[in-house]
């Protein structure tokens, strides 16, 4: 919400084609909920005895205006001047926020962003179905799949453990120009600073 993380969710189950997450909260202010899903499935058998995992990216937002002078809505795009107004409003004060967080965690960790491809966490759906710059869909997936492999690992099971959320920032991916590797810099459990460094592997 409005780049902050107010929750997750998850759930393992086998044999199942439809699975079905909620989430409940409350908010008194106007704001841009964003959510991110990864459907990871088993594997997938194909000639050659060649092995795949299924894997599937999902994303979804809303934006909700609780006002004092008007009544409560919601919309994903914005269907009058008021609403594209609210849109702009929360983007902006968003944005400032995540600009000025991601720069200082740049600075922390000595970073320098021009080496990289800069690519907020709830952007990374966009590889769903447009391949990383100089790659082919099939590398992308395998990448994004091994990068949400140490996601889960390093940013997610250890945030779900927690009773709530300290509302950690969005986390930033960095993908190295030279295809070298990438970066992922998000606040931990403790909402302290984090490095997530993966090497791009392209051999099959």
């Amino acid at each position: 919400m409005d780049g902050r993380l107010k929750g997750m969710k998850g759930l393992w189950k086998e044999q199942e084609k439809d699975i079905k997450l909620e989430l409940t909260f409350e908010e008194s202010d106007s704001s841009h909920f964003q959510a991110l899903s990864f459907h990871h499935g088993g594997e997938a058998h194909y000639p050659n005895d060649e092995i795949k995992s299924i894997q599937q990216m999902s994303s979804d937002h809303l934006y909700v205006i609780d006002s004092p002078y008007s009544a409560l809505e919601s919309f994903r795009e914005p269907s009058s001047s008021s609403q594209e107004e609210w849109r702009e409003t929360i983007e902006k004060t968003t944005n400032q926020q995540l600009q000025f967080t991601w720069k200082e965690w740049l600075t922390a960790s000595n970073i320098q962003a021009d080496d990289y491809i800069l690519i907020p966490f709830i952007d990374i759906v966009q590889f769903q179905e447009q391949p990383i710059s100089q790659l082919s869909q099939e590398q992308t997936d395998k990448i994004i799949g091994q990068l949400w492999e140490g996601i889960y690992k390093e940013y997610i099971l250890p945030i779900s453990n927690q009773t709530k959320t300290k509302n950690q920032m969005m986390p930033l991916i960095l993908i190295d120009k030279d295809l070298d590797h990438l970066i992922v810099l998000f606040s931990n459990e403790q909402n302290q600073l984090e490095t997530l460094y993966q090497k791009i592997s392209l051999s099959h």
